[in-house]
């Protein structure tokens, strides 16, 4: 190998490597702050003081949502929408955010200097993307991943009822809390199964 194969091969190698380092600082980060201000995931539904209940809430069930009237409506210059929690059998699962406008990309910079360069997602399993895609929309986001706490950037989604789009809005979630919700739906799903099994 020649020495400027050499240097060129190892230039390689380091700028891998940094750009390895640096994702995990930034997603170290997002898995140190857990949350969004105070709000911590796994925090009991009790500890939170004037939360109210959602557009959606639904009375008995184990996922619901609720909105903080206290809640400073603003990051930094940047005007918010709403700030939504869900709490998954009484503990704070998820936290959703959306900016006043339809497409806040200052928000998703914000994000971006704090957690790092995200991957852009076009298609996946979840069931917004399938209700979307299903209906003739679309969707495109942006994903950081961390150990922990997972966070969604939507970069564009057109819903399929009226054409309107609910670019901006972020997802900030427990991802050990999520795990559980997936298990415990996949262990429902596997008893239906047996069940429908055995009336054949």
């Amino acid at each position: 190998m020649t020495l400027t194969a050499t240097l060129k091969w190892l230039t390689t190698i380091a700028a891998v490597l940094l750009s390895g380092l640096a994702e995990a600082q930034s997603t170290g980060a997002l898995d140190a702050k857990n949350g969004f201000r105070d709000a911590k995931f796994g925090m009991p539904l009790s500890s939170f003081k004037g939360m109210v209940k959602g557009v959606f809430y639904k009375p008995n069930e184990e996922s619901n949502s609720y909105s903080r009237p206290s809640d400073a409506l603003r990051i930094g210059d940047i005007k918010l929408k709403s700030i939504d929690y869900t709490f998954y059998l009484g503990r704070l699962s998820a936290i959703n955010i959306a900016p006043e406008g339809e497409d806040d990309t200052a928000l998703l910079y914000t994000f971006i200097n704090l957690y790092g360069q995200p991957r852009l997602i076009q298609k996946d399993d979840s069931f917004i993307y399938m209700m979307i895609k299903g209906g003739g929309g679309k969707m495109k986001k942006y994903v950081w991943s961390g150990k922990n706490v997972g966070m969604e950037y939507i970069l564009d989604a057109k819903l399929p009822q009226d054409g309107s789009t609910i670019a901006g809005n972020v997802s900030i979630f427990s991802k050990i809390i999520h795990k559980e919700i997936e298990q415990k739906a996949d262990a429902k799903a596997a008893k239906i199964r047996k069940q429908r099994a055995n009336d054949l």
